[in-house]
């Protein structure tokens, strides 16, 4: 729940239940992304009816994770603009306590249908390109062994990866969902 610089750390059981909804971590994924952005921009950018946006823009906001940051337009047309409290909006810490493990489990299956979606509307896609160096509709499930040492290296990998989506501007790009997961296994 502490803002600190370019990153928002999501800690307080109220907004680890809030992000147990696929829809409203995909509202806050184009608030993040977009923002300040308004509920017609979201439903612009998301498919979703507007009102659908305002409920969860409701939750959202009583969470804490998101924030009203202004107006665009005038008179009757004047619309409440919205953003996060950074554009990276971080769950390791909430991760590393063992409390929340019902919580990290709703996230993540909402993150799994969420990603679901993306998957299949990517394959629906007139954007869509599935192999070449401009591959952007792809999935894959790694199962293997890792030393401490190609863990590190992982781990870095991911923050690279980050580090190329969040320094890109809206503007420069086409949009497109990148989701990790990784997990300790016992079994396969």
């Amino acid at each position: 729940m502490t803002g600190i610089g370019e990153s928002y750390w999501i800690l307080s059981g109220d907004q680890l239940d809030c992000l147990a909804s696929s829809r409203r971590q995909a509202i806050l994924d184009l608030i993040a992304t977009f923002g300040p952005v308004s509920a017609d921009d979201l439903a612009r950018l998301s498919g979703m009816r507007r009102t659908t946006i305002y409920q969860h823009i409701a939750k959202l906001e009583s969470a804490g994770l998101v924030l009203a940051s202004g107006q665009k337009g005038s008179g009757p047309k004047t619309e409440q603009l919205y953003q996060t409290p950074a554009r990276r909006m971080r769950l390791a810490k909430a991760l590393d306590d063992d409390r929340n493990a019902a919580s990290i489990n709703r996230i993540a299956a909402a993150l799994l249908r969420q990603t679901q979606r993306d998957i299949e509307a990517g394959m629906v896609s007139g954007r869509k390109t599935a192999l070449g160096p401009e591959t952007n509709l792809l999935f894959h499930r790694f199962v293997g062994t890792a030393s401490g040492e190609n863990l590190t290296e992982i781990n870095r990998k991911i923050e690279e990866l980050k580090a190329l989506i969040y320094t890109e501007t809206p503007a420069a790009g086409q949009p497109i969902a990148i989701t990790i997961a990784m997990a300790p296994v016992d079994r396969v």
